[in-house]
């Protein structure tokens, strides 16, 4: 949903790239060998540093995940101190991480601790969301446009239904319309699996690392649903979230298969399969719009965007086709 060419969507890509490398270790150590060596922890900071060297959302969920994950382990070595050893390389990298990006940003904004200084461009446009680039207010309409995109529907007198709303608290919010619920069906379907089905004391096999790495995962996510502006492309920083919270869910559908349970009836393996296809559908429509798109905030209806863009399209479609 998210290949457009672009230097905001190119700077998006490459964080999700080290996000998704980070997330692939933090599985490898959690579900398959079950345990932690300082390569492996290594090699995860060395992604986190990377992920906030290139996208600070993505970095500080990186970090958040990494920096909980290693106090658990902190935690375990008063009786295993030989787990302390492991945590000098990924302190290491994550150190050097900091270093790296204080360097930038103290050569781009004049201080080390200024990852964006939004004041210089975007939002020296509406003044009154300067100081106000992140509110908890904003979470319940960021939801309804990441999961419920009732925002681009028309409401009385040609206004957009809760326009107020998102003329008040928000910079902005662009096409397309999106939903979760629908480009990502399967990884919310097993994801559920994870955390709803059984008795809590079967639920983590090892509650704490898993949950280390899903709160810090979550931050990005939080980022995402106060921030002042909202964007597609902004729904990157929620993957590596729900791909983890996806695999768990495999992960346990499969120790439970394991164990006698069947899971080929066929109501289970309807709604599965359903929310497969329903994801994969739903992901190539919302890249079709994604490419109609254009960037930047925008004040029509559905209809009214898309109509015309559609339209365009498919005149394009019949002179290829030298109709």
């Amino acid at each position: 949903p998210f290949l457009k060419a672009n230097l905001f969507q190119e700077v998006v890509a490459w964080g999700f790239v080290f996000a998704a490398w980070f997330v692939r270790l933090a599985l490898l150590g959690l579900l398959v060998r079950r345990a932690w060596t300082a390569r492996l922890l290594g090699a995860m900071g060395c992604a986190a540093a990377l992920g906030l060297i290139t996208r600070v959302s993505v970095g500080i969920g990186l970090y958040a995940a990494f920096g909980l994950l290693l106090a658990d382990i902190a935690w375990r070595a008063r009786r295993a101190p030989a787990l302390a050893r492991l945590l000098a390389w990924p302190a290491a990298a994550l150190a050097l991480g900091l270093l790296l990006v204080g360097i930038v940003n103290a050569g781009r904004w004049g201080n080390p601790f200024i990852f964006v200084d939004f004041r210089t461009y975007i939002l020296a446009q509406s003044p009154m969301l300067i100081d106000h680039s992140f509110e908890l207010k904003r979470i319940w309409s960021a939801l309804l446009y990441y999961l419920l995109p009732v925002w681009g529907l028309s409401a009385e007198l040609g206004e957009l239904l809760l326009s107020h709303t998102y003329r008040t608290d928000f910079y902005g919010m662009e096409q397309p319309p999106g939903s979760f619920l629908v480009t990502d069906a399967c990884l919310l379907w097993l994801g559920a699996h994870a955390f709803f089905r059984g008795r809590p004391a079967e639920l983590w096999a090892d509650m704490r690392p898993r949950l280390a790495l899903l709160l810090g995962l979550a931050t990005p996510c939080l980022l995402m649903l106060t921030a002042a502006m909202l964007a597609h492309r902004y729904r990157v920083e929620f993957y590596p979230f729900l791909v983890v919270l996806g695999f768990l869910g495999t992960h346990r559908l499969a120790g439970r298969t394991n164990a006698g349970m069947d899971l080929t009836q066929d109501t289970r393996r309807l709604f599965l399969l359903g929310s497969v296809g329903v994801s994969v559908i739903g992901a190539h429509v919302s890249l079709l719009l994604y490419r109609l798109s254009n960037f930047g905030a925008i004040e029509d209806s559905f209809v009214d965007y898309y109509t015309p863009l559609f339209r365009e399209f498919w005149a394009g479609l019949r002179r290829l086709a030298g109709a």
